[in-house]
C-alpha cells in the first residue's frame, strides 16, 4: 500500500495494487457522515468487439455494456439490491461511452456493502429466463429515451458528428440489437472486460484503507491475467451530417451542438490536459460571464443552456445544449465568440477569473465523497490521479487554452441537432 499526500489540497490518498491486478484508491475523509465506493471497468458502449483467445473477432451487439450493467445486479438466490437493502446502502450503476461503473453510498455497514459491491461485479448470474426478462425491461427503457427530447438533442448531435465511430450508437442499443443477446455471449463478453486488471475501485469517506484492503482480499473474485484485445475503433475525417431535424412533442425548440476532435496519436495524459484547457476555453466563450451567454439570455433567445466535453482514448467532443426558437443564431454567435477568442486572446482578468473559479470548484469536490470517488475513477481511466489533475489545472496557461480551443472548437467539425414542436394535425 502506498500513501500519497497533496500539500496544496491537504488531502491524502492510499493506493493499493491488489494481487489480482485490481487497482484500489482510498481517500479517507474523517469528517464525512457518509462513505462512497465506485468500481468501474474500461468497457462501455463504444467497445463493439474484441479478439478471443483464438484470435477470432467477437462482435458485440449495440447496447450490451448497458445490458450487462443491469444483469450484474441479479443473483441466484438474492439480488444485489435486496442485499443492499439490509445494509442500508443506496446503490446504483451507470454505463457511459467508455466505462461501466457500479456504486453505493452508506452511512453505516460500509464494509458489508463494499463486500456486496465486489460480489456483484465478480459473480454474474445469467440464465435464458432472466436475460429474456431483461430484454423486455430494457426495451421499455429504450422507448423512454426515444421519447426524451433532451436526450435526442444531445445524442442526435453526437451521432451527427461521427461517421464510423461507435460513439454514434445509442448506449442502450435498440430492441433489435439486444434481442440477439444470450447468456453464453454475455458471459464471454463479461469474462473479457470484467477482469481485475481492467478495473479500478475508488473509495472515499470515513474509511480505513487497511480494512478496505482486507475486504478486497476476501471478496474480490475477478478474473486475473486476462489479455485484453479490444477491436480497434476508427473514425473518418469530417462529420456525418451538418444538421439533423426531428419533430417531437415539445412546446419549444431544443438544440444540441457537437464539435468533434481528432485524438489520433495523442496520449491519455495529453487528452486530459487538452480537456482541462478546453473547459477553460468554454467558460471564456459561453460561460456565465461571457457576452455570448448574457446577450442571448437577456434577449430571451436562449434558456436552459449547458455545455460539456467528453474525453476518452478514442474520442473527444464538445456538446452544447439548450432551448431556443433561434438555434441557428445560437450556433452562429457561438462560433463568432470562438473566433474572437482565437483572434484577440482572452482578457487577462477574465482568464484568471475563470481559472480561479474552475480551481475552486475542483477543490470543492473534496467536500463530497461522491465527487472524490467518481473524479478519481475518471482521472485514473485517463492515466492520471486527482492530485496531478489539480496541478494540471493550476498550471494551464492562456496559450494552452487558445491552442486547445483551436483544436476542439472548429466549426468545420461542428454539427447541430434541432428538436422542433410537432406540426398541428400530426
Amino acid at each position: 500500500m502506498k500513501k500519497f499526500y497533496s500539500k496544496a489540497l491537504d488531502e491524502t490518498c492510499f493506493e493499493i495494487e491488489h494481487r489480482s491486478g485490481l487497482r484500489v484508491l482510498v481517500f479517507p475523509k474523517e469528517g464525512q457522515k457518509s462513505s462512497y465506493a465506485v468500481i468501474g471497468t474500461r468497457y462501455g458502449s463504444v467497445n463493439s468487439g474484441f479478439y478471443d483467445e483464438n484470435g477470432e473477432l467477437v462482435k458485440i451487439p449495440d447496447g450490451t455494456a448497458h445490458f450487462l450493467e443491469h444483469k450484474l445486479f441479479e443473483g441466484e438466490k438474492e439480488g444485489a439490491f435486496e442485499r443492499y437493502a439490509k445494509t442500508g446502502a443506496d446503490a446504483n450503476a451507470y454505463t457511459s461511452f467508455d466505462k461501466t461503473a457500479y456504486l453505493f453510498s452508506a452511512t453505516e455497514n460500509f464494509y458489508d456493502s463494499l463486500g456486496i459491491l465486489l460480489d456483484l461485479v465478480s459473480s454474474p448470474y445469467l440464465t435464458e429466463e432472466n436475460v429474456a426478462k431483461e430484454q423486455g425491461i430494457i426495451g421499455q427503457e429504450i422507448e423512454m429515451y426515444d421519447d426524451n427530447p433532451d436526450w435526442q438533442a444531445f445524442f442526435g448531435a453526437i451521432s451527427a458528428a461521427y461517421k464510423t465511430h461507435p460513439i454514434k450508437k445509442d448506449i442502450a442499443g435498440t430492441k433489435e440489437t439486444i434481442a440477439v443477446l444470450t447468456p453464453e455471449l454475455l458471459y464471454k463478453i463479461y469474462n473479457h472486460f470484467y477482469s481485475a486488471g481492467n478495473m479500478t475501485l475508488c473509495v472515499a469517506g470515513k474509511v480505513d484503507p487497511e480494512k478496505v484492503e482486507k475486504i478486497v482480499n476476501e471478496r474480490c473474485r475477478l478474473k486475473e491475467n486476462v489479455k485484453l484485445s479490444p477491436a480497434p475503433i476508427t473514425e473518418e475525417k469530417g462529420v456525418s451530417e451538418k444538421r439533423i431535424y426531428k419533430e417531437m412533442a415539445v412546446s419549444k425548440t431544443l438544440f444540441g451542438i457537437a464539435v468533434k476532435s481528432d485524438v489520433d496519436g495523442l496520449s491519455k495524459e495529453e487528452i486530459y490536459r487538452r480537456s482541462v484547457a478546453v473547459s477553460l476555453a468554454l467558460d471564456l466563450v459561453c460561460g456565465g460571464m461571457s457576452r455570448f451567454y448574457n446577450d442571448l439570455y437577456e434577449n430571451n433567445v436562449m434558456t436552459d443552456f449547458a455545455f460539456e466535453s467528453l474525453a476518452s482514448e478514442s474520442y473527444f467532443n464538445v456538446v452544447l445544449t439548450g432551448v431556443s426558437d433561434e438555434p441557428e443564431r445560437v450556433y452562429k454567435e457561438f462560433f463568432e465568440s470562438v473566433e474572437k477568442l482565437l483572434k484577440d486572446g482572452p482578457d487577462e482578468r477574465d482568464f484568471e477569473a475563470v481559472k480561479r473559479n474552475a480551481y475552486g470548484k475542483f477543490v470543492f469536490t473534496f467536500d463530497s465523497t461522491e465527487l472524490i470517488a467518481n473524479g478519481a475513477l475518471q482521472a485514473d481511466f485517463l492515466g492520471l490521479d486527482l492530485f496531478k489533475a489539480a496541478e494540471v489545472l493550476k498550471k494551464t496557461t492562456a496559450d494552452e487554452v487558445l491552442k486547445a480551443a483551436a483544436w476542439a472548437l472548429s466549426e468545420e467539425n461542428a454539427v447541430m441537432a434541432v428538436i422542433t414542436p410537432e406540426k398541428k394535425g400530426k
